[in-house]
């Protein structure tokens, strides 16, 4: 398992509020 650090993974965290802004499809995962 590869794990992503700093900027990278804001970016990962902004991107899944975006396109699943009420946690329905993953809730408590990052992409």
């Amino acid at each position: 398992k590869r794990y992503k650090t700093g900027p990278e993974l804001d970016l990962m965290k902004v991107l899944k509020v975006v396109l699943d802004p009420k946690g329905i499809m993953n809730p408590g995962k990052v992409l």
